[in-house]
């Protein structure tokens, strides 16, 4: 087994906020990638979609299944189905509201597996990274401000620029 990815972070945000962000169809359009994900339920199947990655043997497609919902505090779901040579991982978020009102993430994506496990962490760790310190708070953010989540080229665009 390859080590997990792990990211935490804590925001200024209550959970039930953080909890839409990851929860939300048009809030995982945004900061992660397309998806027909449509409810946080145990054995709701979706998939996310992205340019494929020939060179590692990725069409683009990866079919998730939920596996655990705890609302506001924990969403767990598989990620990938076995296709593609690819064994299935995990991807857990933790939410705890802090003494301030805000929340405390703990990320992990678990599960990594052989070579073409071994070749997804590293090709995935510095994307989540960004992610969970920036993509999420933004999406947060806009949402706040404006009553709806930013397109995806906003999200991605804010998560790539250098920090003042």
């Amino acid at each position: 087994m390859t080590e997990d990815i792990v990211h935490e972070a804590t925001y200024p945000y209550p959970p039930e906020e953080v909890w839409r962000a990851i929860t939300e169809p048009a809030a995982l359009n945004a900061w992660l990638m397309q998806t027909d994900f449509r409810e946080a339920a145990v054995g709701h199947r979706f998939e996310f979609r992205d340019k494929p990655r020939k060179a590692v043997g990725w069409d683009g497609v990866t079919r998730c299944e939920v596996l655990e919902v705890v609302p506001p505090r924990r969403f767990v779901f598989r990620f990938g189905d076995g296709s593609g040579g690819f064994t299935p991982t995990t991807v857990s978020w933790d939410l705890e509201r802090t003494p301030s009102g805000g929340t405390h993430v703990r990320f992990r994506h678990s599960g990594f597996g052989g070579l073409k496990g071994w070749l997804m962490r590293q090709g995935m760790n510095q994307g989540w990274a960004r992610m969970v310190a920036r993509a999420i708070p933004f999406v947060i953010e806009r949402r706040r401000a404006t009553g709806a989540f930013p397109l995806r080229d906003e999200v991605k665009a804010n998560a790539r620029a250098p920090r003042a």
